[in-house]
């Protein structure tokens, strides 16, 4: 069966991640819970993020995008029983989650296996949060087995998405809900590029129903967040060193470098099972 939604907080709306709305949820009670609780993840947890900080961030909350889509996915998912944390690396979101919504099972799943470890050892660790190393496309969970999957700015590192697309169609039950959020590559450097961007909506289409379709119009807007709205200064971004990872992301595309730092957009969608 469905799980009982709960109403989803428009304060952080569908589609592209825009200023005014970005703005808002900085100041809202929901970040700030979010931000007292990264804090204590992170520091209960120094020793293990020490070893995980070289596949990712120490502190993914205050990250350009990240502000703006744990607080999105924490609504969209409010109300879920089992939940699927799919590309979960080793965070302190899933233990936010668990601790506020005492009724909530999470499935963490990535394809690092060194993060079971983690995990295993976190100092918030509990029996309602575990964690399945296995390839996104082929989890080899059992079909309709979670009423709510959430996958945060994973699938524009793959070029594998219709597949798993497919699997998160499998393993949700009927009507269950797809929070989905996803780096969009305004220059092409990116798998999701803004000219592919239309085709992949209309993919998710084949599967899911939108809470509300997106508007790509934003994306030529200057209401639009982007990652060059920020500089490295700020701590906000990603990458130690902005125009390498730029460059590197050219090359295995085969194209020359350009220089600049990757231009992305973000993009936030709610979908539910046909």
């Amino acid at each position: 069966m469905p799980f009982e939604r709960v109403e989803p907080d428009m304060q952080f709306p569908e589609g592209l991640m825009l200023r005014e709305p970005y703005a808002l949820a900085l100041r809202s009670p929901l970040f700030a819970a979010l931000e007292a609780h990264s804090a204590r993840f992170n520091q209960a947890n120094q020793a293990l993020l020490a070893r995980y900080e070289r596949k990712w961030v120490l502190d993914p909350l205050h990250q350009w995008s990240r502000q703006y889509e744990y607080p999105y996915v924490a609504t969209r998912v409010a109300g879920a029983r089992r939940l699927l944390d799919a590309g979960s690396g080793f965070s302190f979101f899933p233990y936010y989650l668990a601790e506020h919504d005492p009724d909530l099972e999470i499935a963490c799943v990535d394809s690092d296996a060194a993060l079971g470890e983690l995990h295993a050892a976190s100092s918030l660790r509990t029996p309602r949060i575990g964690f399945t190393a296995c390839d996104m496309r082929a989890t080899g969970l059992a079909s309709a087995s979670f009423d709510a999957i959430s996958c945060i700015s994973v699938l524009e590192h793959t070029d594998a998405y219709g597949e798993i697309i497919d699997e998160f169609h499998r393993l949700l039950t009927p009507g269950g809900a797809l929070v989905l959020t996803f780096d969009v590559s305004l220059d092409g450097r990116s798998e999701i590029s803004q000219d592919r961007l239309p085709a992949f909506l209309a993919r998710l289409e084949t599967k899911f129903r939108y809470l509300a379709p997106p508007d790509l119009t934003a994306l030529a807007s200057d209401a639009l967040v982007r990652t060059t709205d920020f500089t490295r200064a700020s701590g906000l971004l990603p990458w130690r060193h902005p125009r390498l990872s730029a460059a590197l992301a050219a090359l295995k595309k085969g194209r020359l470098p350009r220089g600049a730092m990757k231009r992305l957009g973000c993009c936030c969608l709610t979908l539910y099972k046909r």
